[in-house]
């Protein structure tokens, strides 16, 4: 046992049922600064902090009467005293012995004060670049603001309804991208977008916008646990702008009233399903998508085959629009 235990590399302390060491090796003696006659004899809690002394003698009574063997690994992290008083951080592996003395503990002990050095570097620099890329999105959004405010101030010098509708659009457009940087901004989560409040946030936005009477549209959203990058997240809020304004804009003439429905949910084979209905007036029999002249319905033909997808409409009854898309692109 004791050539064993002094030819291997790792710092190696043979504890008996009380906890007094009855080997270690030289490994072991330099780690914590002791000669090993020193600590041959003595309770291992000498090499544990006074503070949790007590709590390691508790645990060790309770190991012993039911030990077993215990690798290396995390969550099995302690801090150790050396001579000096200093404290080490170290992982414990434990071995079952048992013997004519009864049952003892073979510990290996592993100094991983340079892990936890380049732990803690590695969160910083984790840190820095969630602060720098918080920071990206913040300045994003502001740009994305002061180009909205130019927009409305340059509207204001215009005339004819056309016109002031296209600046209008435009300012939505650039309000919703500007909303999922605000939302990512807030979110401790950098790499995706949550559409909960983004649907949420958007409708607020048109309402106010358009000037949407609430009490006579009921709006409802049903949104699944839907999280996407932002290279989809963008795309499909600009989707969601452009059919949500049209159903606005259209769809209940003359104050009328009506249902209006947005869903976004997983439809299985790594699809995603947006939808938007209402109970308005419909599209005329004579509608072509591909031969509308519409922006927007462009924008949202072009969009959906970027994303890789699908988009179905059904005319009336409700009106219907359905787009399908791949959750994550195949390469």
């Amino acid at each position: 046992m004791q050539l064993a235990v002094n030819a291997s590399p790792s710092a190696m302390v043979l504890v008996d049922g009380i906890g007094h060491i009855l080997m270690v090796n030289a490994s072991m003696a330099l780690l914590f600064g002791y000669e090993e006659h020193e600590l041959v004899g003595k309770p291992i809690e000498m090499l544990v902090p006074a503070r949790s002394s007590q709590a390691h003698a508790k645990l060790r009574h309770d190991y012993f009467l039911a030990p077993s063997t215990r690798a290396m690994g995390r969550g099995r992290e302690l801090l150790g005293v050396h001579k000096s008083g200093a404290e080490i951080p170290v992982e414990i592996g434990l071995n079952q012995l048992d013997s004519e003395l009864g049952t003892m503990i073979l510990a290996s002990v592993v100094d991983i004060s340079q892990r936890r050095a380049q732990e803690e570097k590695l969160r910083a620099t984790l840190k820095e670049k969630e602060v720098l890329l918080s920071e990206i999105h913040h300045r994003v959004k502001n740009n994305l603001q002061i180009i909205d405010s130019l927009i409305g101030l340059q509207s204001e010098t215009v005339t004819g309804e056309r016109v002031l509708a296209a600046f209008q659009d435009s300012q939505n457009r650039i309000r919703s991208i500007a909303m999922i940087h605000q939302i990512l901004y807030e979110s401790q989560d950098f790499s995706k977008v949550v559409f909960q409040s983004v649907l949420e946030n958007l409708l607020e936005n048109l309402t106010r916008s358009y000037g949407i009477d609430i009490s006579k549209i009921n709006i409802t959203i049903n949104v699944s646990e839907v999280a996407l990058p932002l290279d989809k997240g963008i795309p499909l809020c600009l989707i969601i702008n452009e059919l949500v304004s049209n159903t606005f804009k259209h769809a209940f003439p003359n104050g009328m009233s009506g249902v209006l429905s947005l869903g976004l949910q997983h439809c299985g084979d790594n699809q995603l399903e947006f939808y938007i209905e209402d109970s308005g007036v419909g599209l005329p029999e004579s509608f072509m998508l591909r031969d509308s002249n519409s922006l927007g319905l462009h924008l949202v033909r072009t969009i959906v085959d970027q994303l890789g997808g699908a988009l179905v409409i059904h005319r009336s009854n409700p009106t219907r629009f359905v787009v399908k898309f791949p959750e994550v692109l195949e390469l």
